[in-house]
């Protein structure tokens, strides 16, 4: 669960080469490919699935074929048997066999579902239309296992681990010049992390530990989050946690006392009280910057052999800082009447009142493994873990201690608080900035770059040759024991990869196997189609009878109606001659009457 906001360096990882990935079902064997590579294996072996597919159907077709007919009597010629029914039915479902959709047709138009055996086509009907939901599921089912992430193996030869022996401050600074970016990068990826639905990280809403004299809150954040051996990168070691439990509070009393230099305020603190420590002296103004500004502080640490505790400060500078809108955090808690206009005519502000508190903080970090606890320098010593290489224990207790929120917000400077990152030249909102959100960004960033803890080694810029490297090239490939995650990586499981050809290639031999098994055996699937050819060609034959006497009916029927028209018009036509002759017969009459 490496966090990024673009793809690694392709010199970094190392493709085509057997590892172990950690999926959320265990840990696998794998084989890294480009991406391009990986979607055109997953074609091809989509392919493949649909050949297994149609073999699993073919296989099952002719089982039960040759189960409905191996003790029926099978009809050397087209005579009627009172078998012929399962035997048509069987028939019609090996026609099907290439294809369930085919059988489904075939069974849905069967003339056999008007007899009393109707179950049997309906078997088969449904057979086929499960046949094809499973044709639809495999897929589904199938290929999610077959590509299960997008990582590959580190490259040994890009690690790199600044050492931090000389604690000189031209060496240190070249040492934050290295890992600044990695800071950066973090705050980069704040968005990738929703506290109201992580379940790894949790920073609780602020608790009112008292109410001071004169009103002001003391109150109390506590924090927690979790970094698997999965999150980490690590190919081994599944049952690897890194826990972090942290706390802290506002503190007041280590305010000593309130000054000014030219006019401008000036608020000294003595971190934890300590006056015999000039690094624990520490003041804030607006000297300080324009926008505010946190400062943190390492305190003592503690190794237990359940785990490494430290103390931590944090110095808020917000004196004086602008504010467009009256606040009432303890961090930004401002003056409540607005200040006059400026000289040049910027309006009216509102300024932070002097006297802010500190934070007094605690943290404990601890590696955890079958419920067993250990510090940071003693995985190895863990249930299962006796193999852990010292070297990466190594690289996690230099990247890992102090807590990684002191280390994060020293790194991003002006950028650490939320506060900052949405102010305006000189000018911020003292009204919708707070203690809680300034602390949870921090926690966040902390956790996101814990868990790119092993990835940032291959990242740091190798322009600082006068920085050696913490890890001896003799150890480059102990420690290379993790993966590194990219877009452009396809993550292919072995398993599948061998599993799937082997068994479309076994299925094909079992189906031609069982082709042969069955002619073996008398052929009665051979007879069978036999018997569904002359039985077509009788049914065909019997058609072609009926539509002949259908046509001779029609025949006979309309020389029949021609007859009976022309027998109509003959009599019509006599009694017409009748009437004519009697109508001759009636004029003859009148004429012979006058005379």
């Amino acid at each position: 669960m490496v966090f990024s906001s673009g793809d690694a360096v392709r010199s970094t990882y190392l493709l085509w080469r057997r590892f172990k990935f950690q999926t959320s079902d265990g840990i696998r064997d794998a084989i890294a490919v480009p991406e391009r590579a990986g979607t055109q294996l997953v074609s091809a072996y989509g392919f493949m699935l649909q050949i297994i597919y149609l073999h699993i159907w073919a296989a099952a077709v002719l089982t039960g074929v040759y189960l409905s007919v191996r003790k029926r009597h099978v009809p050397s010629g087209a005579d009627r048997t009172p078998d012929q029914h399962v035997l048509e039915v069987a028939a019609d479902a090996w026609m099907g066999r290439s294809n369930p959709s085919d059988a489904l047709r075939i069974m849905g138009t069967h003339k056999a579902w008007k007899s009393r055996g109707w179950w049997i086509p309906l078997a088969w009907l449904l057979a086929a239309l499960a046949a094809l939901v499973v044709n639809y599921a495999i897929p589904i089912v199938i290929i999610p296992n077959l590509v299960i992430g997008n990582g590959a193996p580190v490259n040994p030869d890009t690690i790199y681990v600044p050492s931090i022996a000389d604690q000189e401050v031209p060496y240190q600074i070249e040492i934050a010049n290295l890992e600044n970016p990695s800071a950066l990068r973090a705050a980069g990826s704040l968005s990738a992390v929703d506290l109201s639905t992580a379940n790894f990280i949790n920073v609780n809403q602020p608790t009112t530990l008292e109410t001071r004299a004169d009103g002001s809150p003391v109150l109390q954040i506590d924090y927690n989050y979790d970094i698997k051996s999965r999150d980490f990168g690590l190919q081994h070691f599944r049952d690897l946690t890194f826990h972090v439990q942290g706390s802290c509070y506002t503190e007041y009393g280590w305010l000593a006392d309130e000054g000014e230099v030219d006019g401008t305020a000036v608020d000294y603190y003595n971190l934890w009280n300590d006056t015999t420590n000039p690094k624990h002296a520490q003041h804030v103004s607006l000297y300080d910057g324009a926008v505010p500004l946190v400062y943190f502080f390492a305190g003592q640490i503690v190794g237990t052999f359940e785990g490494t505790n430290t103390t931590y400060a944090a110095l808020i500078s917000s004196i004086d800082r602008k504010s467009v809108f009256p606040g009432e955090d303890p961090w930004y808690l401002t003056s409540t009447t607005a200040d006059p206009s400026n000289a040049t005519g910027d309006g009216s502000y509102y300024s932070v009142l002097r006297g802010r508190p500190a934070l007094s903080c605690w943290q404990v970090d601890s590696w955890t493994s079958q419920g067993q606890s250990v510090n940071l320098t003693r995985i190895s010593t863990l249930p299962g873990l006796s193999k852990f290489p010292a070297q990466l224990n190594t690289i996690f207790a230099r990247f890992l201690s102090p807590p990684k929120i002191v280390t994060v917000a020293t790194r991003l400077g002006t950028r650490a608080l939320e506060s900052s990152t949405s102010s305006l030249g000189e000018y911020f909102n003292a009204n919708t900035s707070s203690l809680y959100d300034d602390f949870s960004r921090l926690v966040t960033a902390a956790y996101i770059a814990s868990v790119n803890t092993l990835t940032e080694t291959t990242l740091f810029s190798q322009d600082f040759d006068d920085v050696p490297n913490l890890i001896s090239d003799e150890d480059l490939e102990s420690v290379a024991d993790f993966v590194i995650f990219s877009s452009k990586i396809s993550t292919l499981a072995v398993l599948d990869i061998i599993v799937i050809p082997v068994v479309a290639l076994g299925l094909w031999v079992l189906v031609l196997g069982l082709m042969w098994w069955e002619g073996q055996r008398k052929g009665r699937i051979r007879m069978l189609e036999r018997f569904k050819t002359r039985l077509d060609a009788m049914v065909a034959e019997e058609e072609e009878e009926g539509r002949r006497s259908e046509g001779g009916r029609r025949l006979e029927e309309g020389q029949r109606s021609e007859e009976g028209q022309r027998s109509e018009e003959e009599q019509r036509s006599e009694e017409g001659s009748i009437l004519h002759t009697e109508t001759l017969k009636a004029a003859e009459a009148g004429v012979t009457s006058k005379d």
